[in-house]
C-alpha cells in the first residue's frame, strides 16, 4: 500500500514538470497529443491513490475485526477465570463453615436448604439449582447442577444477575435428566429456602410441567424467620447474610443455599426454636 502512494506521488510531479512544456508546445501538432497524455495521466494517478486508500481501509478494517476479536477472546477468557476463581471461594467458604461448625453447638435439625436461579420470569425456567445438606446442625453435604430451562429463553436481565446464558446450559439436562438424583436429596425432607415462596414455587412448577409426581417434604422459610426475630433494614438474602457474618456470592445457587441453611442454625441456636422438622414447617411457612 506505502508503495503505490510513493508512486502515485512521482507520477504526480512528473506531471507538473510536463505542464509548461504543454503551454509553451501549444500552437505546434503534437501540444493536443501531449495535453492528453497528460490529461490520462492523472486520471490513472487519481485511480492509483484511490485503489490505495480504498486497500488501506479494507486492511484498516481487518486490523480493527483483528484486535477486536482478540478482545473479545480475552473477555471470555477473564470471565470463565472470573467464575472458576469465584467457585474456588465458594468452596473455601463451606470447608471454613463446616470447621467453625465444630466449635458451635448448633440445634440438631436436619434438613435440605435449597435455591433457584432462574432464566426468566417463568418459574418452570430453572437454570441452576443448588443444595445444602445438614444433619443435627451440621453441613455434611452440597451439590449443584446447571440445567436446560424451559422455556429455553434468558431475559438479558436475569443473565445480568446471575451471570448464567444460554451458552452455559445448552447442552446441560433438562430438569428430568436430574431429577432422580435431586428426588434422593429431597423426599421426606424439611425443605428450606429463603422467600420459600419462591423457590418451592420454582419445584412444583417444573415437576407439573414436567408430569412428575410431587414426592413428600416439608418446608421452612427463613425470609419469614427473620422478619419475626431480627430487627433489621429489610430481610433479603445479603443482608441477613452480612448481619450473621455468613459469607455469601449473592445468586450463586449454591452460595446462597449454604447461606439459608446457616440462618436457619443461627436464628434456630437464638431463638431456641424447636428442632422439630413437622413443626418448624407448620409454623415457619404454611400458617406465616
Amino acid at each position: 500500500m506505502q508503495k503505490i502512494k510513493l508512486f502515485s506521488l512521482a507520477l504526480l510531479f512528473l506531471a507538473c514538470c510536463a505542464l509548461p512544456a504543454c503551454e509553451q508546445s501549444d500552437s505546434d501538432s503534437s501540444g493536443g497529443t501531449t495535453i492528453m497524455f497528460i490529461v490520462g495521466l492523472g486520471l490513472f494517478m487519481l485511480f492509483l491513490v484511490r485503489l490505495s486508500f480504498s486497500n488501506g481501509a479494507k486492511e484498516e478494517q481487518d486490523n480493527f475485526k483483528e484486535i477486536l476479536q482478540k478482545a473479545n477472546n480475552g473477555k471470555e477468557i477473564i470471565f470463565q477465570m472470573n467464575q472458576e476463581n469465584a467457585q474456588d471461594a465458594i468452596l473455601n467458604d463451606i470447608e471454613q463453615l463446616k470447621n467453625n461448625q465444630q466449635k458451635v453447638d448448633y440445634p440438631p435439625i436436619s434438613f435440605v436448604a435449597i435455591d433457584f436461579e432462574t432464566a426468566n420470569k417463568e418459574y418452570t425456567s430453572i437454570c441452576y439449582i443448588g443444595l445444602a445438606v445438614y444433619e443435627q446442625g451440621k453441613l455434611v453435604d452440597t451439590k449443584s447442577w446447571f440445567v436446560r430451562p424451559y422455556p429455553f429463553r434468558f431475559l438479558v436481565s436475569f443473565t445480568d444477575i446471575h451471570g448464567i446464558g444460554k451458552e452455559d446450559v445448552e447442552d446441560c439436562p433438562k430438569f428430568k435428566g436430574i431429577w432422580e438424583e435431586l428426588k434422593l436429596y429431597i423426599k421426606d425432607r424439611l425443605i428450606v429456602a429463603h422467600n420459600a415462596d419462591f423457590d418451592i414455587g420454582c419445584l412444583e412448577a417444573i415437576l407439573s410441567y414436567s408430569k412428575i409426581e410431587k414426592p413428600a417434604y416439608e418446608v421452612a422459610c427463613t425470609l419469614k424467620m427473620s422478619r419475626k426475630f431480627l430487627n433489621l433494614t429489610n430481610y433479603k438474602l445479603p443482608t441477613v447474610a452480612k448481619y450473621f457474618e455468613i459469607p455469601l456470592k449473592h445468586h450463586d445457587a449454591l452460595s446462597d443455599a449454604v447461606a439459608c441453611g446457616e440462618i436457619l442454625l443461627r436464628i434456630a441456636k437464638q431463638e431456641s426454636l424447636q428442632t422439630n422438622e413437622k413443626v418448624l414447617a407448620s409454623k415457619w411457612y404454611k400458617n406465616k
